[in-house]
C-alpha cells in the first residue's frame, strides 16, 4: 500500500496543477471568453451580468487558485523528499492535462 501512496500523490498534484491553470485562465480571461461561460456561471444567477456578479466570480476564482496551490504544494513537498528534482515533471503533466481539460471546462473555442 505504501508503494501506491506516491503514485496517488503524484496524480493528485498533477490534477491540482491542472485545476490551478483552469482557475488562472478563467480569471485572466476576465470580460472575455472565460467569463462568457465561466465555471461559476450557475452559482451567482441573481447577480448575472452585473459588476457584483463579476466580482463574486473573480473571488471564487482566487479561492480556487489558493486551494489548488495548497493541494498541489503539499504532495509536491512530500514527493520532493523522495524523488528530488524528478517531481518537476508533474507540472508538465498537469499542463498537458490542462490542454485537454480547458476547452471543455472553460467553454472556449
Amino acid at each position: 500500500m505504501k508503494k501506491y501512496v506516491h503514485i496517488i500523490l503524484a496524480c493528485a498534484a498533477a490534477i491540482a496543477f491542472c485545476a490551478f491553470l483552469v482557475f488562472l485562465f478563467d480569471l485572466s480571461s476576465f470580460d472575455r471568453i472565460g467569463k462568457m461561460c465561466s465555471i461559476w456561471e450557475s452559482t451567482f444567477r441573481e447577480y448575472a451580468g452585473t459588476a457584483r456578479g463579476a466580482a463574486l466570480m473573480a473571488d471564487m476564482d482566487m479561492l480556487g487558485i489558493l486551494l489548488s496551490l495548497l493541494i498541489f504544494g503539499i504532495p509536491m513537498l512530500e514527493l520532493f523528499l523522495r524523488y528530488k528534482y524528478w517531481v518537476m515533471l508533474i507540472p508538465i503533466i498537469g499542463f498537458i492535462l490542462f490542454l485537454f481539460i480547458a476547452p471543455i471546462t472553460l467553454c472556449s473555442v
